[in-house]
């Protein structure tokens, strides 16, 4: 029996920036993060795990330029803001096309649209990528953002989640200030059989 495909990346943020590192799903398999080592030098050091869920994939409802912060999305019912059974929210994010792959993002505000078959959120900062109708993009939830803190320590986690088939993988590190937050992670694709 052949082994599973792994992906090793590694992640590290120098201040209290947030640094972000997107891993696009291939194999058609569950990502399981098998390993993620980390080294903080800070007591702010910690890791986010933002898991996107295939049930919350979408597309966009209307074409927009690389400089938008505002973002159309279809919607369960007119004049409504329940995207594929979910109340978009402030408190969610979305994973848009960005200039270099994706582009995490933090929903600013969320508007219903009168009438319409769509409502529309903003971001505080664009993607820098153009967008048409057939991108899709990534609702997630505030429930699947997960912090790890890592403080000034090294820890190690294995086995510790997975995420749905198909759907990007995005982990973000922050510190303190001038200080390291360092981290690589293994992630193992399975059967999902």
């Amino acid at each position: 029996m052949a082994d599973n495909p792994k992906k090793t990346f590694s992640v590290k943020a120098v201040d209290t920036t947030e640094v972000p590192a997107y891993v696009a799903q291939k194999f058609g398999r569950a990502p399981i993060f098998k390993l993620v080592r980390a080294t903080g030098l800070h007591a702010s050091s910690k890791l986010t795990f933002y898991l996107c869920e295939a049930a919350f994939k979408t597309n966009f409802a209307a074409d927009a330029t690389s400089v938008a912060t505002t973002y159309y999305v279809p919607v369960d019912v007119a004049a409504g803001h329940v995207v594929n059974g979910h109340t978009l929210t402030t408190a969610d994010y979305v994973l848009l096309p960005g200039a270099d792959g994706w582009a995490l993002r933090a929903v600013a505000s969320v508007v219903d649209d009168a009438g319409q078959d769509y409502c529309h959120f903003t971001v505080a900062t664009t993607s820098g990528k153009a967008v048409v109708t057939e991108n899709p993009l990534y609702i997630i939830r505030s429930t699947m953002v997960h912090d790890l803190t890592v403080g000034v320590a090294t820890i190690e986690k294995t086995n510790w989640f997975a995420c749905d088939v198909g759907v990007p993988i995005v982990v973000s590190a922050t510190s303190g200030d001038a200080t390291d937050t360092i981290a690589t992670i293994t992630v193992e694709f399975e059967d999902p059989a």
